[in-house]
């Protein structure tokens, strides 16, 4: 779902992957669990502006939710991790 306007598709995709991948790593082994749960809750709630605000706001909660949870678990995430 990379964008038309954006140039290099596959360095986006797999640049996505991996931004996916190391904050659930992070977040499993309890290194830098905080960060690591901030920045995917900043990510996805970018990708949720990227998506919907050209689509003239459409519905796309899902993401929405997923960034809020990313927020929430920061707040949960045992202190010292």
């Amino acid at each position: 779902m990379v964008p038309r306007w954006f140039r290099v598709h596959l360095f986006w995709v797999y640049l996505d992957g991996i931004a996916l991948i190391a904050p659930a790593l992070s977040i499993t082994v309890k290194r830098y669990a905080k960060l690591a749960a901030a920045l995917l809750g900043i990510m996805l709630f970018v990708f949720e502006l990227l998506i919907s605000v050209p689509g003239k706001f459409a519905d796309r909660g899902d993401t929405l939710a997923l960034s809020g949870g990313c927020f929430a678990s920061r707040g949960g995430v045992a202190k010292g991790a």
